[in-house]
């Protein structure tokens, strides 16, 4: 009975620790952007200055380049951006971009603390590139797991 206990034990262990933490978009999106993103673990290079991503969600960049600022001896802030979509018509046209926006804070090995997480994507549209400003519509992701 106590190996049984202890092997349960175990795989509900192992089961958690694999795991994805998942942001899910407070507000419904166009179709070209995810209403949920997931990754299994976030990292934070300090001498590359990227943000590395971990897991098997393909509609997230598996680095992310970041702003990285030390908020205490121990700690880190950082701020990473990546463009995922890029429509771009020849000449004049329409643009379409998406730029994934993730930040937050880590330990001194830049192991990233997922709940101090936040994660949001600028949708930029232009109706004419030569001629207009984008108008730009920023979506909220919260954790849900």
């Amino acid at each position: 009975m106590k190996t049984l206990i202890t092997t349960l034990f175990c795989l509900g262990m192992n089961l958690t620790a694999n795991a994805a933490t998942c942001y899910e978009a407070t507000a419904k999106t166009p179709s070209n952007i995810p209403q949920t993103f997931c990754f299994d673990s976030l990292s934070l290079n300090l001498d590359a200055n990227l943000l590395e991503v971990s897991g098997s969600d393909t509609q997230l960049p598996k680095n992310l380049s970041a702003s990285i600022t030390r908020s205490r001896e121990d700690r880190f802030s950082f701020k990473a951006k990546n463009m995922f979509f890029d429509f771009n018509e020849t000449m004049c046209g329409e643009s379409i971009q998406a730029f994934l926006l993730i930040s937050g804070r880590s330990n001194e090995y830049g192991e990233v603390e997922t709940s101090f997480v936040d994660v949001s994507v600028n949708y930029e549209i232009t109706n004419d590139n030569c001629h207009s400003h984008p108008n730009v519509e920023t979506f909220t992701y919260k954790l849900v797991k």
